[in-house]
């Protein structure tokens, strides 16, 4: 290799397949050096190192080649077991080209599958098994079980409950056949409809008519008797076949009536005629046996393949006199150490004075002072926390620092600032890490009264002395290395002169309530030597801490910023500049109270004015990064010399009775029922939380789908108000599962209320499931532990339903690569692959696709030179592209076969991104393409947010017997800024339609007759009154629909035109009211796009034709209050998605505008009257949409 070049990364990136040198290590010590093509696989290397190796000495030395196996080192520095020989050289990418034969070890089929596993998840197993956290493994163990039993379960089901589980129906909403235009003048459904059928294995076909209300097995007893007739063959049995969707695997079986089917449906509409073949069950019965076999084999060792979790902690049995509690002062003590230089500093045990050392890998070091702590009498727990003996036990999911564990400082590249914070209840330890800021703080959190006291600092050794009632740290004396002036405490925030002050603020937390005040440390000047031994309690007692409370902790900086006002006097404000965050629970995954010390990584904060220092809502996990991480060690006290835990729910059933709770007077009545009835109603004042709290048997009575407001004023400090609302959870009535979908939030952790959510979402049909999916996976952040009810519910039915386990893959691997999430999001997934072993194959194959996708749009993007399209089909054809880019199901719909990509007809878009167009050849249908777009570089997630809305608003519609024409193409994030959207064939943007029909961009846009006169050039006479409905009627709902979500950057190349009339928009980068903005000034200032060209359209071309308008009129009107009915359900939607990060969705601040489009907490009368005022606004303004328009065409002509 030549100097300064570090591995093979250009190689690997060349275009071509050429032959790269490669050396081989054989067992038997015999060195080989040869070129291979980078496009081989590893097995056909395999077979060249065998012929190679057989005239070398020593050849019979060397066994059968299935018993060894290639090692390389990959490309993260990581030895790497090539198991899946099936796999390109150039698809692995080692590192260096030195390949090492080794002998197999252990058993080859675990191995295979856990590479498969790692290679498709994006995370090796590997990882998972050096976390060392014995919730990790007992989480994979039980996980591992419940799936493989679900998989057994699978291979038992008779053969219509396979089919319901592996090909499910793509189902409409509702049976109502789609007439030829929906409103007035349009043309009836047909009573009778014409279907090409044809036999497996047969080029014959038949054309039969039949009704669409029939099902599909009468379909097959008039193709079966139609072949009886034509060809003399005996009749056979109907029940002996399957429809099948020609070039899909969409099966049409059951029940429902012909006309339900999405395909059927979907052509009766259009106006054409469906595509069938009939299946035989026994083609079926093959394809279940080899899933079943794929099973069998993957999983034949994995009981003996896997080791067993490490063994959880001791715990003594409990005897009757320890059920005790001592209701004290919650006090954690915490030690911070933010990561920040590299020079290292000594915690000295004598004077309090700065030492600067001489750079070196060393650690810093706390003196062991001592620590002696005055046992308190034991007063009786009315919540009777259990506990055991085991003084100094530490909760298993989280490593205690030990004694040996001395040295938890930064590496000599990992700089840290100490913060040190005394302990009242152990010795205080040693190997704080080094830094050369270290201000050293010493938080002592007493079991006195609430109260936070600043000691003086005093040079003298640590130690704590017992005073009157109380323990009375002495302060720790501190040595460091001089602070310069200025200093850098996370990324992208640097805290310049005048020297900032460090403050650690700590809260205890149960959802979004705050438990008690927060606490907050004294201000520490870090330029110069501080001690900082003050005392910090929060005002709750341990004994009424919630089960699921979690304790959120912050660091940040105060600077004073000099102003200058227009006096002679100066003034100086003070700005808290937020460094990092970190939260965790106080009670581990065992129930058990936390103690003794945890090392935790914070996450940086980002500075905002809207963001508050602490993050409630965030995740319990540590920071992956640890490497630039600001490191917090904190220690939980021990209460009792034995651990507590929280007690079960049937333990307290002693303090959940409600007693006899007073029945409503006529005016509570009257008041219980308007906050009841008002949907906007999210605050209380604190009257209104003792009236629902006092009538809280009414409100399960009378009002159980309001059991969130009940919960949003519960004291979640009291512990019999706990133990009351869990009583009444028992008894409460099930809520369907759309209304249970808003329990789901961060705001409402306890597990009883999860548990009772989960059991009233199992009532959700597949369908309904798969329609809130997207929000369901975003939701698991909430969850504190990585075993939940949650998980266990979607594992469940995404092994039920292989079209769920398609899209729950997906939504979990896209954000793999989120550091919060990996480790949840790995393990389920993880856990999915093992039950579904047979979708592995169908998965790796389309991830294998993403991979060369990516590979080609970096090429793409990154040239140095322009690429031109023949460039891209030369990629294309390449033999390791087209192999993975053909004969693979859609990710955007699994039942989609892509079997040949129609290479002349692919490019890349010219637009900043460069997405591909790829489109596809449908084998059973001749001259058919499929299209797919390729997107890298921007969240596709908003995106396939706002396409779920209006899919959900069109059920809702056809529901109501509206059918507005809406078209919910298909998006799908798969990765870090990479996705895949749906090709909407035969359709042109607004803006090119203008264009054509114009000679400048200046006058395009206010080109009227431009969209009427392209509809006719594309739907002659007789279709064109059709066009024009399809027209009118999605037009009124994109209209209601954009209108409602806020939906922003309408220009005329995010609006689209299908040629049978259908209009559409695309491209949904800003949502939520959020438009956009030039230089300051509102670009946009209508609701929602209606222009005079629309109109003209709708009105057929007259001026008078005001019926036509209307009509329109009244679609807009029905459609939005049909939205506004089901309001509620589309603010618990979009809060769910609160957690996914987006830049214009992260608070409730931001679901405003959706509460205000759709009305809610006003009457229909009311919403309506709103709605006619922004449709008069939208048809008035609309020349201001023009002008918009005819800007963006000109800015688009400029570019290059």
């Amino acid at each position: 290799m030549p100097p300064g070049k570090y591995g093979m990364e250009e190689e690997w990136e060349a275009e071509g397949s050429a032959d790269i040198m490669v050396d081989f290590l054989l067992p038997t010590g015999i060195f080989l050096e040869f070129p291979v093509s980078r496009n081989d696989t590893i097995a056909d290397i395999k077979k060249l190192v065998w012929r190679r190796a057989s005239s070398e000495p020593l050849f019979n030395a060397l066994g059968d080649p299935a018993s060894y196996v290639f090692v390389c080192i990959s490309s993260a520095a990581e030895r790497l077991e090539l198991e899946a020989e099936h796999r390109r050289l150039a698809d692995v990418r080692p590192f260096a080209c030195f390949l090492q034969l080794v002998a197999r070890e252990g058993d080859r089929a675990e191995k295979l599958a856990n590479a498969q596993i790692s290679l498709l998840i994006g995370k090796g197993i590997n990882e998972f098994e050096a976390q060392k956290n014995h919730e990790v493994s007992e989480f994979r163990a039980r996980l591992r079980a419940f799936c493989e039993e679900k998989a057994l379960q699978q291979q038992a089901l008779p053969w219509f409950q396979w089919m319901e589980c592996n090909f499910p129906c793509d189902l409409e909403p509702c049976s109502a056949l789609p007439s030829r235009g929906a409103g007035a003048g349009g043309a009836k459904a047909p009573k009778k409809i014409f279907i090409n059928i044809q036999f497996e294995g047969s080029d014959e076909s038949f054309m039969l008519q039949q009704d669409p209300q029939e099902p599909p097995l009468a379909l097959i007893r008039s193709a079966l008797k139609k072949k009886a007739t034509v060809f003399r063959w005996v009749r056979q049995e109907a029940e002996d076949y399957t429809l099948r969707v020609n070039g899909r695997w969409d099966f049409l079986y059951g029940d429902h009536p012909m006309c339900q089917f999405k395909y059927i449906f979907s052509c009766l509409r259009d106006g054409q005629n469906p595509q069938l073949t009939m299946v035989y069950h026994s083609t079926i019965r093959a394809y279940q046996e080899d899933q079943g076999s794929a099973w069998r084999q993957g999983s034949k060792s994995c009981t003996s393949a896997s080791k067993p979790p490490p063994l959880p902690l001791k715990k003594r049995t409990v005897t009757h006199g320890e059920r005790v509690l001592v209701p004290r002062r919650y006090q954690p003590c915490l030690r911070v150490r933010p990561r920040l230089g590299p020079s290292p500093l000594v915690l000295s045990e004598g004077q309090a004075q700065v030492r600067t050392l001489a750079p070196r890998p060393s650690v810093s070091v706390l003196s062991e002072g001592q620590a002696q702590v005055r046992t308190l009498a034991p007063r009786p727990s009315p919540l009777g926390i259990k506990s055991a003996c085991g003084s100094g036990q530490v909760s298993a999911d989280h490593e205690p620092c030990t004694e040996g564990q001395a040295q938890l400082g930064p590496r000599p590249c990992a700089p840290s600032l100490a913060l040190g914070f005394i302990s009242p209840v152990c010795r205080v330890r040693h190997g704080v890490g080094p830094s050369p800021l270290a201000p050293a703080l010493a938080l002592v959190l007493s079991e006195g009264q609430a109260q936070v006291r600043t000691l003086a600092p005093r040079p003298s050794v640590s130690a704590l002395s017992e005073g009157p009632g109380r323990l009375d740290p002495q302060p720790l004396a501190l040595a460091g290395a001089p602070t310069p002036p200025c200093l850098t405490c996370a990324p992208c925030l640097t805290l310049c002169p005048p020297c900032p002050q460090l403050v650690v603020q700590a809260g205890l937390f149960h959802g979004s309530e705050l438990l008690c005040k927060l606490v907050t440390s004294s201000e520490v000047a870090v330029g110069s030597d501080p001690v900082w031994n003050q005392r910090l309690e929060f005002d709750i007692s341990v004994a009424d801490l919630p089960r699921m409370s979690r304790l959120c902790i912050a660091l940040y900086a105060v600077v004073e910023k000099a102003k200058k006002p227009r006096g002679t006097k100066k003034k100086s404000k003070r700005a808290d500049c937020p460094i990092a965050w970190v939260n965790t629970m106080v009670f581990d995954y065992k129930d058990q109270l936390k103690t003794g010390e945890f090392l935790l990584s914070m996450w940086p904060s980002i500075p905002d004015d809207k963001s508050e220092l602490l993050n409630p809502m965030g995740t319990v996990e540590k920071n992956t990064n640890v490497d630039s991480a600001t490191a917090l060690l904190i220690h939980f006290p021990s209460v009792r010399p034995q651990p507590l835990y929280y007690p079960p729910h049937d333990k307290i059933s002693c303090m959940e009775a409600n007693g006899d709770t007073p029945s409503p007077t006529k005016e509570e009545h009257v008041r219980l029922k308007e906050i009841m009835d008002n949907k906007n109603h999210t605050e209380f004042f604190e009257d209104e939380k003792e009236l629902l709290w006092k009538l809280r048997a009414a409100v399960q009575r009378l009002y159980p789908e309001s059991l969130s407001k009940l919960l949003l004023i519960t004291k979640w400090s009291k512990r019999e108000d706990v133990a009351q609302m869990v009583g009444l959870l028992r008894a409460w009535p099930e809520l369907s599962g759309i209304h249970a979908l808003e329990l789901l939030d961060y705001s409402f952790p306890d597990p009883s209320v999860r548990a009772f959510t989960v059991k009233c979402l199992k009532k959700l049909g597949d369908r309904e499931l798969l329609q809130y999916l997207i929000q369901l996976v975003q939701v698991l952040k909430y969850e504190s532990y990585l075993d939940c009810d949650l998980t266990s519910f979607l594992l469940e039915r995404a092994l039920s339903n292989k079209r769920i386990g398609h899209f729950l893959f997906w939504h979990l691997r896209s954000e793999m690569h989120v550091s919060s999430v990996s480790l949840r999001f790995g393990l389920i997934l993880e856990a999915y692959c093992r039950g579904n072993i047979h979708h592995i194959r169908s998965l790796t194959k389309q991830n294998e696709a993403l991979g060369k996708l990516k590979a080609l749009s970096d090429i793409v993007k990154s040239g140095s030179q322009k690429m031109s399209a023949d460039d891209l089909k030369l990629c294309i054809k390449q033999d390791s592209y087209t192999e993975a880019l053909s004969d693979l199901l859609s990710p955007l719909n699994p039942s989609i076969i892509l079997s040949e990509i129609c290479v002349e007809k692919c490019k890349y878009m010219d637009s900043k991104m460069k997405p591909l167009w790829l489109m596809y050849k449908n084998q059973w249908v001749p001259g058919d393409l499929m299209g797919i777009i390729f997107k890298n570089g921007d969240d596709l997630r908003q995106d396939m947010l706002t396409l779920q809305m209006i899919q959900l608003m069109e059920n809702l519609w056809k529901k109501e017997g509206l059918d507005l024409r809406m078209i919910p193409y298909g998006c799908l994030s798969t990765g870090n800024k990479m996705g895949l959207i749906e090709v909407v064939k035969n359709s042109d943007t607004i803006a090119n339609i203008q264009r054509d029909a114009s000679n400048s961009a200046a006058t395009a846009a206010f080109n009227k007759d431009a969209l009427l006169n392209w509809l006719k050039s594309k739907n002659p006479e007789h279709k064109l009154e059709q066009a024009i409905e399809e027209f009118t009627l999605s037009c009124a709902g994109y209209c209601v629909a954009t209108y409602v979500l806020g939906i922003g950057d309408r220009h005329n190349d995010n609006i689209m035109i299908r040629e049978t009339g259908q209009l559409f928009h695309i491209d949904f980068g800003h949502f939520l009211g959020n438009f956009k903005r030039k230089l300051g000034i509102n670009r946009e200032r209508v609701p929602f796009i209606l222009t005079y060209d629309f109109v003209h359209v709708i009105q057929q071309g007259r001026t008078n034709n005001s019926e036509k308008f209307e009509r329109f009129r009244d679609y807009c009107e029905r459609a939005y209050k049909i939205l506004c009915r089901n309001g509620t359900l589309f603010v618990n939607l979009f809060a769910m998605m609160k957690a996914a990060g987006l830049p214009e969705l992260s608070s409730f601040k931001d679901i405003q505008y959706l509460k205000d489009s759709l009305a809610l907490g006003k009457t229909e009368e009311e919403a309506l009257k709103s709605f006619k005022v922004k449709f008069n606004e939208a048809l008035r303004e609309s020349w201001k949409t023009k002008v918009n328009w005819m800007m963006h065409s000109l800015a688009k002509d400029k570019r290059p």
